[in-house]
């Protein structure tokens, strides 16, 4: 009866182990400078009501701040937005895949259209993990995969239905300028151009994709666990979706992508569908596992005293040149219960190595802006979290340094361990 109550307990724990989430959510808040036509919003740090850390009960629907703050700044403009350096702490459930590629993504809320900001990520030393680079996320998708492109050639210009983004693309975060997508052809018959009486691929990768097939995981589970991927690598080799490729040599110096498979897990379905979409940045699509009324158990927020923010520009409405606030005791966590449903934006060009890096990491995030849509043209000054930042895995070839998917999981390993002792002692 021991060993079975120690068995039961070994499978328990290496369940809970292997469907918590990756990297802790921090929040992103804002303030809005203007209404009608459009409700728009810079980055503002959050500031104590009167310098006092005093909770705030109930808690606020906007925000997942668990203590009172000060209202925005009066009079903001698109001057405003204010540097905000994220302190990332290293999760208490840090996992083996830590070893290998993870990016930064964005969670914000579905009414958010369109955020710019620049992006840097450093660690405790001051190594450089993500160079500046300046990123864009556009509108919400809400459809399928199949977008209306154009492709143009010599003597025509017209409309054909298929991806808008290429197969075997190297997006190498170095580069400055944006890219130009080279033109692909499209797979034949029910996906793509060409004659349906001959229904052939246009090429072995596409013959070898799995991508008719459809798989629907336990969400939080198969998202983060490598191991469930491995049948749909090759030879070590991983079907990147859509053949991406990406590189960010300071973070994490070989190439890494990510898998249909890991993609479905990560994003709702719509209509029978996948919501996802390729951008210039990464992806974009439904959150799973975000919708309306999900609670979130732990999300980390910053709200600082004036004498923190002494060098920035928290009591000024433009930010020309500040710098951010100094977090002393400005960290904080808590619950929220989501407003409203998430879109999910993998950034693809910041892989890094979490297990390389010397925490806590400093994510600084400048000139932010964003729009998002609202029942009323007034203009609010309470402060608004409308986006959220975090981490997790992608994909790699398994011959690659930390990129080998048959060490990623512990937890299945621990289970296998876990099967065996109870056949003996059984």
């Amino acid at each position: 009866m021991l060993f079975k109550s120690v068995t039961s307990a070994l499978l328990c724990a290496a369940f809970l182990v292997s469907i918590d989430s990756k990297g802790d959510l921090y929040a992103i808040d804002g303030c809005q400078y203007a209404g009608s036509p459009g409700s728009y919003f810079v980055s503002r740090s959050a500031m104590l009501l009167n310098d006092q850390a005093v909770t705030q009960s109930p808690p606020s629907s906007a925000s997942p701040h668990t203590v009172k703050l000060g209202n925005c700044t009066s009079s903001l403009s698109s001057a405003s937005a204010q540097p905000l350096t994220i302190t990332m702490q290293r999760s208490s459930m840090a996992s083996s895949s830590d070893d290998t590629a993870n990016t930064f993504q964005i969670l914000r809320k579905s009414s958010v259209r369109e955020v710019s900001f620049t992006l840097r990520v450093t660690d405790k030393v001051g190594k450089i993990l993500v160079p500046s680079q300046f990123i864009s996320l556009g509108a919400s998708v809400t459809g399928g995969r199949r977008l209306l492109t154009e492709q143009t050639t010599k003597k025509t210009s017209r409309k054909k239905r298929g991806r808008h983004t290429p197969s075997k693309m190297q997006n190498n975060v170095d580069a400055e300028v944006p890219q130009q997508w080279p033109k692909r052809r499209l797979l034949k018959g029910s996906w793509g151009g060409g004659s349906s009486s001959r229904r052939r691929y246009s090429s072995w990768r596409r013959r070898y994709s799995s991508r008719r097939r459809t798989f629907y995981y336990r969400s939080g589970y198969i998202a983060r666990r490598r191991r469930a991927y491995a049948t749909y690598y090759s030879s070590g080799q991983p079907a990147y979706y859509n053949g991406l490729i990406y590189r960010n040599s300071y973070g994490y110096g070989a190439s890494y992508g990510i898998v249909q498979q890991r993609l479905n897990a990560e994003y709702e379905p719509s209509h029978g569908a996948p919501s996802y979409a390729i951008r210039d940045y990464g992806f974009t699509g439904r959150a799973k596992g975000f919708g309306q009324g999900t609670v979130l158990s732990n999300v980390k927020t910053m709200a600082y005293t004036t004498s923190e923010c002494a060098l920035s520009c928290s009591a000024a409405t433009s930010c020309a040149g500040k710098d951010a606030c100094r977090c002393v005791s400005c960290s904080r966590s808590g619950s929220w219960t989501l407003p409203e449903a998430m879109t999910r934006d993998i950034l693809m060009k910041t892989g890094w190595v979490p297990n390389n890096a010397q925490w806590p990491v400093s994510i600084t995030i400048s000139n932010l802006k964003y729009s998002k849509t609202q029942s009323t043209s007034s203009v609010s000054r309470d402060l608004s979290t409308d986006l959220m930042i975090t981490y997790d895995e992608v994909d790699t070839p398994s011959q690659e340094t930390g990129g080998a998917y048959s060490t990623a999981v512990p937890s299945l390993i621990g289970l296998a361990v876990t099967m065996g002792l109870t056949r003996f002692f059984l």
